[in-house]
């Protein structure tokens, strides 16, 4: 297996995975979270990707300014200048090339593309940064994991969603390598079983109570994703102690 992100959802289970960085403890897809998520000893990171007018890809959630920063404006009609005046707690946004140069292989990456039409875009910012080998790509959009697997068959995929009974299915046909799906469908039935008897690894996301993450990872998730890394990885550990 030559991807970090793979090999350590097939060694680690579960591995906790910090959502946004560690959105929970910094503000959310900021080099800040980033770099706390790693200092926590989080072995992935989930970042969100956007587009701007000027065609630079950040790592930003929302479709616009509002909640995070109170402006009322969308991130498609801003140009990279116009966002690197922003401030968000005194944390600036910053572009997919300064995430990735910040993890710089420390970490596997899952880099959520919000939005399709520009897969061409993420593709090469993982190239350029020498990111493939602990990198992949993850979408709602089943268009858009199918073109980056078309562009470069070596970045793993993963299909996310929220809703019953789920895209297994969907994913193996679009040669995903993991399903995301919300962590309530995992513990409505089979789901789980079914995914990996299909080859899949399954994230879950977004698991914020130490009780929870214990039921998935009995269950056998293969990956937990948190804002609380910090929470989730002491619950883990302790409960592998009382185990021992």
């Amino acid at each position: 297996m030559d991807n970090l992100v793979l090999e350590l959802l097939e060694k680690k289970k579960p591995v906790v995975i910090g959502h946004r960085g560690a959105a929970g403890l910094a503000v959310e897809n900021t080099i800040v979270a980033i770099r706390k998520a790693l200092e926590l000893g989080v072995k992935i990171v989930e970042v969100d990707v956007r587009l701007t007018s000027d065609r630079k890809i950040v790592v930003f959630h929302d479709e616009d300014l509002k909640r995070l920063a109170g402006v009322d404006k969308k991130i498609r009609d801003l140009t990279l200048r116009d966002l690197r005046e922003v401030r968000i707690n005194n944390e600036g946004i910053p572009t997919l090339d300064e995430v990735l140069a910040e993890v710089s292989g420390k970490a596997g990456i899952l880099i959520e593309i919000k939005e399709e039409g520009w897969e061409d875009l993420v593709v090469s910012s993982i190239k350029q940064n020498k990111a493939v080998d602990w990198s992949a790509v993850i979408s709602f959009h089943e268009g858009a994991i199918q073109k980056v697997k078309l562009l470069n068959s070596r970045i793993p995929t993963g299909l996310i969603y929220a809703i019953p009974p789920g895209k297994v299915i969907d994913a193996k046909r679009l040669m995903a390598s993991m399903v995301l799906p919300n962590y309530r469908i995992i513990l409505t039935g089979k789901h789980l079983e079914f995914a990996h008897k299909q080859g899949l690894k399954v994230v879950t996301w977004t698991v914020n109570e130490p009780s929870k993450a214990l039921e998935l990872a009995l269950a056998g998730v293969d990956g937990i994703t948190t804002d609380y890394p910090n929470l989730i990885l002491e619950a883990i550990s302790e409960a592998r102690r009382k185990q021992s």
